[in-house]
């Protein structure tokens, strides 16, 4: 793992380069798991995903020793994951993969943080464009996305299944009920991009 920018103020952001970072890349399919329920990764496919050279992770970390109990193997880490970003970059594009934020550190700027600092490298990185997908009833990403510039340039309709127990879809989101005894739907994704200027 290498530093790629500290801050005064913790958490830090680092840059894993190392899919032995087993401590690591638990802490990320845990706060996956958590926040995306119906579809998040598990470590193999988050480990699988990191041996490919396009692909990178940033994860903000904040200095607190936390016991990982996964498969019986017990791993000790002096730093708690509290937010990621997993992106490939091919030539001039940037791919957004997965990003999160653990529940306990949400709504304090992690993942703009992140964000930021993929957007900052794209003149040094000779990247032209940042892209992700995002659902269409996940409104408060949508708005973080947007205050940094991205705009919606495509979308893919009926594309996510939402959670049953969700509350409170919003105006934007295309939703179908496709099961009256699971309650289920189905939301869009939305595609949007970060174009560089100069």
């Amino acid at each position: 793992m290498t530093k790629v920018m500290t801050k005064d103020a913790l958490p830090f952001i680092y840059h894993v380069t190392d899919v032995q970072d087993n401590a690591l890349i638990q802490q990320i399919a845990d706060i996956e798991h958590v926040i995306q329920p119906l579809d998040h990764w598990h470590k193999p496919a988050i480990t699988d995903t990191l041996a490919q050279k396009v692909n990178h992770c940033g994860v903000m970390l904040h200095p607190k020793t936390i016991t990982i109990n996964k498969d019986e193997d017990e791993t000790t880490c002096p730093y708690k994951v509290v937010a990621y970003c997993l992106f490939s970059k091919v030539f001039e594009v940037v791919d957004i993969l997965r990003i999160g934020t653990h529940p306990q550190y949400q709504r304090r700027g992690l993942a703009a943080a992140l964000l930021t600092t993929v957007i900052d490298a794209m003149a040094r990185d000779m990247t032209d464009r940042i892209i992700l997908e995002v659902r269409a009833d996940n409104n408060a990403a949508i708005h973080l996305y947007q205050k940094l510039g991205f705009v919606e340039t495509h979308r893919r309709r009926n594309y996510y299944t939402t959670n049953p127990l969700k509350t409170g879809v919003t105006a934007g989101a295309t939703v179908l009920e496709i099961g009256k005894e699971t309650g289920s739907t189905l939301c869009d994704a939305i595609i949007m991009q970060y174009t560089r200027l100069n």
